[in-house]
């Protein structure tokens, strides 16, 4: 059984999981591109922007698989994907790119 209240907060988070992965991506390419001097994007000149982006995603896939996940993998995922989150936001505070 899901943790979601109906079907529309299912399908907002799926919404929100899928966007912000495709806002992470595309972080991802305008970081690249700034790094390699290929053009200039002011805030894409560190990897703080994608640092975030990989943040706020992995708590919404976090809660997301909770909700949808069975059994023990539900809680192994949705702990792996907190764990990424608590890990970037620890080299973000201590300034590793």
């Amino acid at each position: 059984m899901s943790i979601y209240g109906g079907i529309k907060v299912k399908r907002t988070i799926e919404f929100l999981g899928w966007s912000s992965v495709v806002v992470t991506i595309f972080a991802l390419c305008s970081t690249l591109v700034t790094t390699y001097h290929f053009i200039t994007l002011r805030y894409f000149m560190s990897y703080k922007v994608f640092q975030e982006c990989i943040v706020v995603t992995m708590f919404i896939w976090s809660f997301k698989l909770y909700g949808t996940g069975k059994g023990k993998r539900k809680w192994i995922y949705s702990m792996i994907c907190v764990l990424f989150a608590a890990a970037t936001v620890y080299f973000m505070q201590n300034d590793v790119w």
